[in-house]
């Protein structure tokens, strides 16, 4: 899977959530995920909320397509109210 980021952006989340916008996009969009529209804005651009698992734990990844994969825009970690919720929603 194509995945990409801003470099900027890839290196904050990697230092301030210990995420890799790149590598931990794939190992959450391999498994088990929820992936809703998010369109709550114009962004200009179709962009997707993914949720899966990375290291066992629930995490949001915003994403569009783009130039034949994906584009990641965010990720965090979900908060436990949040994995509680989501949790039972995703599928294989």
């Amino acid at each position: 899977m194509k995945v990409t980021s801003d470099p900027a952006k890839r290196e904050n989340t990697l230092r301030e959530r210990d995420l890799d916008l790149e590598v931990d996009s794939v190992e959450a969009f391999s498994g088990r995920t929820l992936t809703l529209l998010d369109d709550r804005f114009d962004y200009g651009e179709e962009r997707f909320q993914t949720y899966g698992l990375v290291r066992d734990r629930l995490v949001m990844v915003v994403w569009t397509p783009r130039d034949g994969g994906r584009h990641v825009i965010s990720m965090r970690h979900c908060h436990e109210k949040e994995a509680r919720k989501v949790l039972p929603h995703l599928t294989s």
